[in-house]
């Protein structure tokens, strides 16, 4: 049997069921971003009509008839589901700009502004106040992450509990991981905090938690994911790097925007609890002041 746009690698799940509704020629525009996601990621909308020999009108039906709002949002899921089907390394020859070194560091923080952009352009203000909302109101939010991409659970876990919320991350996973998943019921929520390719531990308690009730989110990159597809509602977040990782800057981005509204939702009980912690930081004399001279050794 011929290999089919869908052999390749996972696309969303969204995108996967409305293949059939496309035209043939919007099919040819969409088999040549699939055939060919590193050169289709740097293409104009005009250059991409001339490749395949149609109208700009024909790839900017064919992205809205897949669901997108345009042709920039499809070729970054396009994108991203690539990715996941490469090992870091590979990921690295793929993304290379540049064979200066200079260059390298330079084109990263521009990757990183990109991924700001697409960030800017792609969320939903509304969703981020909403899951400021859940948080705020949840008996207890568990948070799961491993690696760098703790560095995400880390924020929203550290500034939430400042605000005095019962907000935990866990990422050592294995028998402490099933310990907090098993007390998680209804009232709880879970954020999921995972990148690249789908942790099976991960998708495994996050099923588990969903089938007690417990509210479950994914912050992710790829909407073809598991995760993704798993989640009563995903946020995804671009982390296009230069080399064999991925970048965590727009995650982290999303994390403080998370916080923010999780601090609005109810101003007046985040004080009172910040307050009370600035306190104790002055009476556990936490912090050395301008002035203050260590002791030499």
């Amino acid at each position: 049997m011929a290999e089919t746009i869908l052999d390749r690698y996972p696309l969303p799940t969204a995108l996967t069921e409305r293949l059939g509704s496309l035209s043939r020629k919007q099919e040819r525009v969409l088999e040549f971003l699939v055939s060919n996601p590193t050169a289709g990621a740097s293409l104009t909308i005009e250059q991409l009509a001339e490749q395949n020999d149609v109208s700009v009108s024909t790839v900017i039906r064919m992205a809205k008839e897949l669901g997108y709002p345009g042709l920039g949002a499809l070729k970054r899921d396009l994108r991203t589901a690539y990715l996941t089907t490469l090992e870091p390394l590979e990921q690295a020859r793929v993304r290379i700009t540049s064979r200066i070194d200079p260059d390298f560091v330079a084109a990263q923080l521009e990757r990183d502004a990109h991924n700001l952009e697409d960030l800017l352009e792609s969320v939903d203000v509304a969703q981020i106040v909403r899951l400021g909302r859940d948080i705020a109101t949840a008996r207890r939010t568990l948070i799961v992450s491993t690696g760098s991409y703790a560095a995400v659970g880390h924020i929203l876990s550290h500034q939430c509990r400042f605000l005095g919320y019962d907000v935990r991350l866990e990422m050592r996973g294995a028998s402490f991981l099933a310990h907090e998943v098993a007390s998680l019921g209804p009232q709880d929520l879970m954020i999921v905090v995972g990148f690249w390719r789908d942790r099976a531990s991960h998708v495994r308690v996050a099923t588990h938690a969903k089938g007690k009730g417990a509210r479950v989110v994914a912050i992710t990159d790829a909407a073809g994911s598991h995760l993704a597809r798993l989640a009563d509602e995903a946020f995804l977040v671009p982390t296009e790097s230069t080399a064999f990782y991925q970048s965590m800057v727009a995650a982290v981005a999303l994390a403080y925007a998370i916080v923010n509204a999780v601090w609005q939702f109810d101003l007046e009980r985040g004080e009172a609890v910040a307050e009370e912690a600035q306190a104790l930081y002055t009476e556990m004399d936490m912090f050395l002041s301008r002035a203050s001279r260590l002791d030499p050794e």
